[in-house]
């Protein structure tokens, strides 16, 4: 597993750089700017550089979600919260109709930033916190901090 999991990983960043530095030394200025490769093939004028552009993203989620949707119905099924179909039906299909309210009008924008509000006070006021008492209990007793 361990061979497997290491030469998918190199085969990837192997491919990746080359095209990434291949592309981008196909568009000058090499080094002098800060556009990426993306922008470069967006602006390029070229109906198939552009359109690898728009298509690059989606392709990337359609190779990405139904993975995550598969982990997720495992992960239902195993931890033993529901059932195969519910399973299927929570990792499948009740993202794709959320997405429709959210996606549409200011509700991903909403969420967005709720959720980061909250997770970001979770994990960098509260979290230490209760780290830091923890780590404490673990050894007995709470060390009081000295000046």
């Amino acid at each position: 597993m361990n061979r497997s999991f290491a030469f998918s990983l190199g085969y990837v960043v192997i491919v990746y750089a080359a095209v990434g530095i291949v592309g981008g030394l196909a568009y000058e200025p090499y080094y002098v700017t800060d556009e990426n490769l993306f922008s470069k093939l967006n602006v390029s004028g070229q109906l198939v550089a552009r359109l690898t552009v728009f298509l690059y993203p989606i392709l990337q989620n359609f190779t990405s979600i139904p993975v995550f949707s598969i982990i997720l119905r495992y992960n239902f099924m195993q931890l033993g919260w529901l059932g195969p179909r519910a399973a299927a039906n929570v990792a499948f299909a009740l993202p794709w109709v959320l997405s429709i309210f959210f996606y549409t009008g200011h509700g991903f924008e909403m969420i967005s930033n709720w959720g980061g509000l909250f997770f970001s006070s979770v994990v960098n006021f509260l979290l230490p916190v209760a780290l830091f008492a923890l780590c404490g209990l673990r050894k007995g007793k709470l060390h009081k901090m000295e000046p």
